[in-house]
């Protein structure tokens, strides 16, 4: 009953996000025990089978509740999901589905093998596991320093003993980039039968193949923002075709907010997407007019406060720990000096003026 969206795509994504943040925030609530030092040793439990436990049913509930209310009040809906997919297509689907059914298999009989997945991505989520603890330690990495969402799913991965499906990660991201590819599609011409040459196209880009099964951090970035930016369109529909009365339609933003701010927690160098996101939620909320009560305001500060949820964790972790809310990256800024390290020490600038010379 928290989504009430138009479309099951959209539904689709709102219980992958709120299933992610059932998954991540309670590792790092136990976590901000341990920082506390109310606690001295971080337990997963049996997070995963309550978790999955919760997930399967509210996965049931959804998909009755999609049945009943799809001959009740969208039947024009299921009108356009019954039009006929074009062969060619259905080609580019099969030929997709080939692939990912290769890139799976390779990923259940092999290693790990993508390199910052083994260089820093898993070795962080394996020592996690090993001290209990996600503090920072002298004795640690910058690379364990930065936020982690992506790396808290790979601990429990890890926690299972089962290293070879670590590349399952990504699943749920890929997920909410396909479902976000056929919803936007869809409304290119209000037809779902549009949405799937999307979807092809946006499954056959060479990284997001290549990321599927694979430890990086970018693929799930980028479907959750694209996911949160589907979810936002939808609420703003939906706020218009009921007259500007938003009660009850308000579990969209929250869910786009968090979908925001797991990006938020997986990778600094989406901080600068999430703010462009958050520019254009602002605008497209205020778009839709405004009132006495200033309810803009307020559905700006929900988007806000679900997108804090999911990522505040990190921001506090560095400040107990060294001081500094955004470590390891220094802040030197007049008298205020904060401990960390600088882009420089990060990547060698060779790194990147090497590609340059090479095509000067």
């Amino acid at each position: 009953c928290f989504l009430r969206p138009a479309r099951p795509a959209v539904a689709g994504i709102g219980l992958l996000v709120f299933w992610l943040c059932t998954l991540i925030v309670p590792i790092q609530w136990l976590a901000s025990l341990d920082l506390a030092g109310l606690t001295s040793h971080l337990r997963l439990g049996h997070l995963f089978f309550w978790n999955g436990l919760a997930f399967a049913c509210a996965c049931a509930l959804w998909w009755h509740r999609m049945r009943l209310r799809g001959r009740r009040q969208h039947v024009e809906i299921g009108t356009e999901l019954r039009l006929p997919i074009r062969w060619h297509v259905v080609i580019g689907l099969l030929i997709v589905l080939c692939v990912y059914t290769i890139l799976f298999a390779r990923m259940a009989f092999s290693f790990p093998d993508a390199y910052d997945a083994v260089v820093y991505h898993y070795p962080v989520a394996l020592r996690w596991l090993q001290e209990g603890t996600l503090r920072i330690t002298s004795a640690a990495n910058w690379r364990a320093s930065l936020p982690g969402n992506v790396e808290l799913l790979d601990l429990l991965v890890l926690s299972t003993g089962h290293d070879r499906l670590l590349g399952a990660v990504q699943w749920p991201g890929l997920l909410i980039l396909l479902l976000a590819c056929l919803h936007l599609g869809r409304k290119l011409s209000e037809s779902a039968v549009s949405g799937w040459p999307v979807v092809t196209t946006a499954l056959m880009i060479p990284i997001v193949a290549n990321q599927s099964t694979a430890g990086y951090v970018d693929l799930f970035c980028t479907a959750l923002l694209f996911g949160s930016l589907t979810l936002v369109l939808e609420y703003c529909d939906q706020v218009k075709h009921a007259n500007g009365k938003a009660e009850g339609m308000r579990g969209l933003l929250v869910a786009a907010g968090l979908g925001c701010g797991l990006a938020v927690g997986a990778k600094p160098v989406y901080w600068l997407y999430a703010c462009l996101l958050f520019l254009g939620t602002s605008f497209a909320l205020s778009s839709l007019g405004r009132d006495p009560n200033h309810r803009v305001w307020r559905q700006i500060a929900l988007f806000v406060a679900a997108g804090v949820l999911p990522s505040i964790f990190w921001f506090a972790r560095a400040t107990v720990c060294t001081g500094n809310p955004i470590y390891p990256f220094a802040i030197h800024v007049g008298p205020l000096s904060l401990p960390g390290v600088r882009p420089s020490d990060i990547t060698n600038p060779n790194f990147y003026l090497s590609y340059v010379r090479h095509w000067v």
